[in-house]
């Protein structure tokens, strides 16, 4: 079964692990590298979700976190 829409991964460069588990669940996805970028980088129909890494750099993280919640409203 596959997966519909795209992920926003954060930081750009996932793990090995991480992206190949997603692309072998069948999940489309993106490496984004900062908030700013969420905006540009946003598929038409929207993000689907995220995965948000966050232990090297915390401040990075959470402001990519705020930029998808304001792309909620």
């Amino acid at each position: 079964m596959s997966a519909s829409g795209m992920l926003a991964i954060y930081p750009d460069s996932p793990s090995v692990d991480l992206a190949r588990t997603l692309d072998l669940s069948g999940y489309s996805w993106k490496g984004v590298a900062t908030a700013e970028l969420v905006n540009r980088l946003q598929p038409v129909d929207g993000w689907m979700g995220a995965v948000v890494c966050c232990d090297d750099d915390p401040e990075g993280g959470w402001a990519l976190c705020r930029a998808l919640r304001k792309l909620d409203r």
